[in-house]
């Protein structure tokens, strides 16, 4: 089970889940998390401190997120992750993606400023979770992302998603068109 709850402080959408964010809870919390989206705002905190585990759907729901968010020029940091769910998200390469802010007051900070993402950190690092989906060992070794833009780097990680059927929902598409 998950439990999602939410407030809205400076500008900022902070997101609470508790429990487990896995392929039983996934969908329930994307659902929500849609709803929570047309609330229109662009800096949201997605606060991990009562997750208790955190899988691939699990995953996935926070890239779709980033995803939708992205669209519309937000922002995403995701705080307080617990050891375990933190080793997931630095195994997964979400080091690389995402703002990780050790507590709910320092995300507050980092949501108020740029993105400062780089050019390893978007694309190399979404091809880096579309391997790690993939189960594919060494793929910077395979294709060094640094050698390719951007939105080529993006449309690769893309298609190995795709062809896993592991893709990403489009940013607009609500969750039961899916």
């Amino acid at each position: 089970m998950i439990d999602l709850t939410y407030s809205v402080e400076a500008d900022t959408l902070i997101l609470g889940l508790k429990g487990r964010l896995d392929d039983k809870t996934a969908p329930e919390a994307e659902g929500k998390i849609f709803e929570l989206l047309q609330r229109n705002e662009l800096r949201w905190i997605v606060d991990l401190a009562e997750v208790e585990h955190i899988s691939g759907a699990g995953l996935r729901v926070l890239l779709t997120l980033a995803k939708k968010l992205s669209a519309r020029r937000g922002r995403l940091v995701l705080c307080s992750p617990r050891p375990e769910v933190d080793e997931v998200l630095s195994v997964a390469g979400f080091n690389r993606i995402f703002k990780i802010s050790a507590s709910l007051t320092s995300a507050l900070r980092m949501g108020s400023t740029s993105s400062g993402r780089t050019h390893a950190g978007t694309g190399g690092a979404k091809l880096g979770v579309a391997a790690a989906v993939a189960g594919l060992p060494g793929t910077s070794e395979i294709l060094p992302s640094s050698l390719l833009p951007v939105s080529k780097v993006d449309r690769i990680a893309d298609v190995i998603l795709r062809l896993l059927d592991k893709s990403l929902p489009d940013a607009d598409a609500p969750p039961s068109s899916r």
